[in-house]
C-alpha cells in the first residue's frame, strides 16, 4: 500500500507522539521514585536531627513556650498533644482514648509507637511544618549534592 503524503505526514506525527509519551512516562516515573526515596530518607533523617535518635531525649527548653509547661520527647521530639492529635487520625491509639501528658510519655519514648505517628506525617507532607528546622536542613543538603 502507498501511502498519500498526509497519511505518512500523520504517521510521523503518531511516532512522535509516542516517542514524547513515553518520555514523559519515564520522567513521572523517576519523580515519583526520587520522591519516595526523598521521603525515606527524610524519616531517617528527622530522628538524628531532633534527638540523635535518642528515643529517651527530652527537650525542657521547649517547655518553656508552653502554657502546660511540658517538654518535647522522644526521638521524634513530640509534643504531647501534638502527638495524641496525630496518633488518633493516623488510627494508632482509638479515637475516644483521653490520655494525659504523664500517660502520653510512655508512647513517646517508645520508638514503634512514636515513628507510627511520624511516618504518617511524613508521607503525608506535614513534616515540613512540624519538624521546620530539620527538614529545611535536610532539603539544603539535597540542593546541594
Amino acid at each position: 500500500m502507498a501511502y498519500t503524503p498526509t497519511m505518512r505526514a500523520h504517521l510521523i506525527s503518531l511516532r512522535i507522539l509516542k516517542i514524547l509519551l513515553i518520555q514523559s512516562l519515564f520522567i513521572v516515573g523517576v519523580s515519583i521514585l526520587w520522591a519516595e526515596n526523598a521521603h525515606a530518607d527524610l524519616t531517617a533523617y528527622i530522628p538524628y536531627c531532633e534527638s540523635r535518635e535518642n528515643d529517651q531525649a527530652i527537650n525542657w527548653k521547649d517547655a518553656e513556650y508552653r502554657k502546660d509547661k511540658e517538654p518535647s520527647r522522644g526521638r521524634w521530639q513530640f509534643y504531647w498533644k501534638t502527638w495524641v492529635y496525630y496518633a488518633k487520625i493516623y488510627k494508632v491509639i482509638p479515637e475516644d482514648l483521653e490520655l494525659t501528658a504523664k500517660e502520653t510519655n510512655w508512647y513517646l519514648h517508645h520508638p514503634i509507637w512514636s515513628s507510627a505517628v511520624a511516618h504518617g506525617m511524613v508521607r503525608d507532607g506535614i513534616a515540613k511544618n512540624h519538624w521546620e528546622n530539620c527538614t529545611r536542613a535536610y532539603y539544603s543538603q539535597l540542593a546541594r549534592k
